[in-house]
């Protein structure tokens, strides 16, 4: 099974010894990592959001840009994000 992730999900640190980002005294772990995918939200199948996994055993996942609602379906997807508002929020 490979590692590879496409660059919109992209995670760094996952799995990894803590990383520094450069500012001293600052590190993060692989815990503080939210995991990305893009996939759809509620029966709108044509825009692609960027997708915040809250809850991995529960698929409980939630729009960057934040549509729709707490309980809608999420639906992961091999595609290529294409919300605007999800687009202008940097989640790497």
């Amino acid at each position: 099974m490979s590692d590879y992730r496409p660059p919109s999900v992209r995670v760094s640190g996952v799995g990894l010894a803590p990383v520094g980002h450069g500012m001293k005294g600052t590190k993060t772990t692989a815990h503080d990592v939210t995991r990305v995918v893009a996939g759809t939200v509620g029966d709108d199948v044509l825009i692609v959001h960027k997708l915040r996994i809250l809850d991995e055993r529960a698929g409980s996942r939630r729009a960057a840009c934040g549509v729709g609602k707490p309980k809608d379906e999420t639906d992961e997807w091999a595609r290529v994000v294409n919300c605007p508002a999800c687009l202008a929020i940097d989640t790497e």
